[in-house]
């Protein structure tokens, strides 16, 4: 079967450098004492993409690598702990794996596993307050809808879940093919 898809002249390798924009949140916890109050943040990142694509034209695979670099805010300003945090810098990386298929001669809908890990911790307040969220390494999944603007363009769109302690996770981005 490998050497039926090798010689298919459908079949095909391709090579994407793609620059993105991530966005996600996260469960937040503030601890002061006794007291823990429960908040969100929010995590936005730019991203620089290597992907690798195979398949048929109609329908393969991708796996892609990001380094991702952004800044994080938390807290809250209601309730009994008082906290918060704004344009906390951090680096990430994630890494993906999917399956696409063309439903339309440019429209690809892609969907697979998300693995997405940060290097970040929320500082201490000068009054004791400290405060936690998400996990440092996270899992998830993701649907993409990817548009061939022409043969060497994408533009990629991704919606997703984090699993621990995660929420709802979007990027977007422009991808040029090589």
């Amino acid at each position: 079967m490998t050497t039926l898809l090798l010689c298919n002249p459908a079949y095909a390798d391709d090579h994407l450098v793609n620059f993105s924009y991530w966005n996600w949140g996260e469960a937040f916890q503030m601890k002061k004492d006794d007291l823990v109050q429960d908040s969100n943040s929010n995590f936005s990142a730019l991203g620089l993409e290597y992907e690798y694509s195979s398949g048929l034209k109609s329908r393969g695979w991708n796996a892609a690598a990001a380094l991702l670099l952004g800044q994080a805010t938390g807290g809250d300003a209601n309730g009994n702990i008082i906290y918060i945090a704004s344009y906390q810098r951090f680096f990430g990386a994630a890494a993906k794996v999917n399956w696409f298929w063309r439903v339309e001669r440019r429209v690809y809908l892609e969907a697979g596993p998300l693995l997405l890990f940060r290097s970040f911790q929320w500082p201490s307040s000068a009054d004791g307050i400290s405060a936690d969220s998400g996990s440092t390494v996270n899992f998830g999944a993701s649907l993409n809808l990817r548009i061939r603007m022409n043969r060497r363009l994408d533009f990629c769109q991704s919606l997703g879940t984090l699993l621990s302690k995660g929420g709802t996770m979007w990027s977007a981005g422009l991808g040029y093919r090589f």
